[in-house]
């Protein structure tokens, strides 16, 4: 579904990002990890198009994306939760949904997937009406989610999903990416949390200094992940 092959950013002089190649099959959910500062962010930001590769190709179901427009590689099906979450404070939570489905003309099916948003988040349907803002930082974590979704994406990227989140929330947000890999959706993941992230995934690479510096299934990557973890100088416990 993405093939990433020798993807170079930089930053000005600042080369953030050197040769870097993944893919992602139908249908799964693949881990990237890696300390702060190893390109991750960069990375997906490249695969959304909001950064301008200075090499390499990045391929959606056999087309190239790369340099695309952001707008134009979410309407072919490719869509981003940001690190940091980035929702708006100042509109309510209807509003900041229907953002996420600007790239639509269907208005049946816009109107289709703000429902099924809803049955997915409850307290997102509590509080429609309500500014953004005064959500917690978990149910912001779940707008930004479901923000996305609306586009209908067939592949999700997931930016530090866990970040600043307390743990029985983390799991929410955990569990919520198995099943919308259960439904279909194909998920690249962004993770601090690197022995959880390892352990979901079907597939995970750890970055190093903008390079890849190992990959594979979590099996060979150590049961649970813990050889990533070990590797990258983690806490098994803590994954950070």
């Amino acid at each position: 579904m993405l093939d990433v092959k020798g993807l170079t950013v930089a930053y000005g002089t600042l080369t953030a990002v050197r040769a870097v190649s993944l893919r992602v099959d139908e249908g799964e959910i693949v881990a990237v990890v890696g300390p702060n500062g190893a390109g991750k962010t960069t990375t997906l930001s490249a695969v959304a198009g909001l950064l301008k590769p200075r090499h390499g190709t990045i391929e959606f179901e056999g087309r190239e994306i790369q340099g695309k427009a952001p707008e134009d590689i979410v309407r072919r099906g490719v869509a981003l939760v940001p690190e940091g979450r980035h929702i708006f404070a100042s509109l309510t939570v209807e509003e900041n949904l229907l953002l996420g489905a600007t790239s639509r003309i269907d208005r049946a099916g816009v109107r289709r997937s703000l429902d099924e948003q809803c049955a997915r988040f409850p307290i997102l349907a509590d509080r429609l009406k309500q500014h953004a803002g005064y959500l917690s930082g978990g149910e912001q974590q779940q707008l930004a989610i479901a923000r996305a979704l609306m586009s209908s994406p067939r592949l999700l990227l997931l930016d530090e999903p866990s970040l600043g989140l307390a743990p029985r929330i983390v799991d929410d947000v955990f569990a919520t990416i198995t099943e919308l890999r259960a439904g279909g959706l194909s998920v690249l993941l962004v993770e601090q949390n690197a022995t959880r992230a390892v352990a979901m995934s079907d597939r995970a690479y750890v970055l190093g200094t903008g390079r890849v510096t190992r990959s594979g299934t979590p099996e060979q990557l150590g049961e649970g992940g813990g050889m990533a973890a070990a590797y990258l100088g983690l806490s098994r416990e803590a994954g950070s």
